[in-house]
């Protein structure tokens, strides 16, 4: 399965310190589907758009290559879920009206990779933790690209995030790796509540943002390189 290749993949190159990219090629053509609400791992079942897997940590479930123009509702709902699953190569777009494109609350080992989000309210919206969220392309968002939520311990790497009001907003979410990834014509580049601990920001390119980065002064101190090189900006 493709889904647990790129979930290995993150994992690999985090336990050795080096921060690839993790891409897949786009599916060849996206197939229209409804919205995807998924409550609890019962739900995981090809009626709810899932295309394979066991929901086990070496064969996930798998949602991949749908097409959601979805109306004032949210793309792709996961929430109190405990399987393993993927959501890989999906294009999240409303056709009017606007609404979150992945939502994700009261999960567990959740991979969201190499999606197409574009003109929602909110990207990518998670409060779960550990959750990996890598390749995804997120524009003209309503607010934030990426937001966590009560979300310790989640990977944000490789993403590429463009226009709107906050490109990635780490809120109460400690513990936390956001690298290598493009951030563009937001107000708010990357912004850090200041409830957070152990918090890593390096390796990401910002362009063109009114606000690069944003850290409250009584924030705990957050690394903002690995020693190596940080981040750069344009």
């Amino acid at each position: 399965m493709r889904g647990v290749a790129a979930s290995s993949i993150v994992l690999a190159v985090l336990a050795a310190g080096v921060f690839a990219v993790v891409r897949m090629p786009p599916a060849a053509a996206y197939t229209p589907h409804a919205p995807i609400s998924i409550n609890g791992d019962g739900d995981f079942r090809a009626a709810n758009g899932v295309t394979g897997g066991s929901g086990t940590w070496n064969d996930p479930y798998v949602i991949e290559g749908w097409e959601i123009t979805q109306s004032a509702v949210d793309g792709i709902l996961i929430q109190n879920t405990r399987a393993h699953v993927t959501i890989q190569g999906v294009y999240v777009h409303p056709s009017s009206g606007m609404s979150y494109g992945i939502q994700v609350g009261n999960s567990t080992n959740v991979t969201i990779a190499a999606n197409k989000i574009h003109q929602t309210t909110e990207g990518i919206i998670v409060s779960s933790p550990g959750i990996v969220i890598t390749g995804n392309e997120v524009s003209s968002v309503g607010d934030t690209a990426i937001w966590l939520s009560a979300s310790p311990g989640a990977t944000v790497i490789g993403n590429n995030v463009t226009t709107g009001d906050t490109g990635i907003f780490v809120l109460v979410s400690s513990n936390t790796t956001v690298v290598a990834n493009v951030v563009s014509q937001f107000i708010w580049g990357i912004a850090l509540s200041s409830d957070e601990t152990g918090v890593r920001v390096f390796h990401n390119d910002f362009v063109a943002n009114t606000n690069q980065a944003v850290v409250p002064v009584i924030h705990e101190p957050a690394a903002w390189d690995d020693g190596a090189s940080g981040t750069r900006h344009t």
